[in-house]
C-alpha cells in the first residue's frame, strides 16, 4: 500500500518488498476528452530488490585488551540483517586464533 499523498507517485515503507524477489509495477494513466471519451495509457517495471547481506559487529570495537584473569565474553548482538534488520533469525559461529605473543 503506498503512502505517497500524490497519486502520480508510489511510495512504500522500508522493508515492506522481500529482498531478492522480482516484481511488476503498473501504472495506468487516464484523462477524458473535451468530448467525454476517456483515453488511457498503460505503463510497467519490472523490480528486481537485491539482497544486501550482513553486518558482522563484535560490541566494544574491533580491538580490545582483555585480562586472562578474567572471563571474556564477546558480544556479536550488535550483528544484523541489512534487509531484515529486526528479525534476530542470525546465527553465530565463533573462531580464535593466535596471531602473535609479546614474551
Amino acid at each position: 500500500v503506498s503512502t505517497s499523498i500524490d497519486p502520480r507517485f508510489i511510495r512504500l515503507p522500508a522493508y515492506t518488498l522481500e529482498a531478492g524477489t522480482n516484481y511488476t509495477f503498473q501504472v495506468q494513466a487516464s484523462v477524458v476528452t473535451l468530448i467525454g471519451q476517456r483515453v488511457t495509457g498503460i505503463a510497467t517495471l519490472n523490480l528486481i530488490t537485491g539482497r544486501s547481506g550482513v553486518v558482522a559487529a563484535i560490541a566494544g570495537g574491533s580491538a580490545q585488551t582483555r585480562s586472562t584473569a578474567w572471563p571474556i565474553v564477546l558480544d556479536a548482538s550488535p550483528s544484523y540483517a541489512i534487509d531484515y534488520p529486526n528479525t534476530g533469525g542470525l546465527s553465530y559461529s565463533w573462531s580464535c586464533t593466535l596471531i602473535t605473543t609479546d614474551f
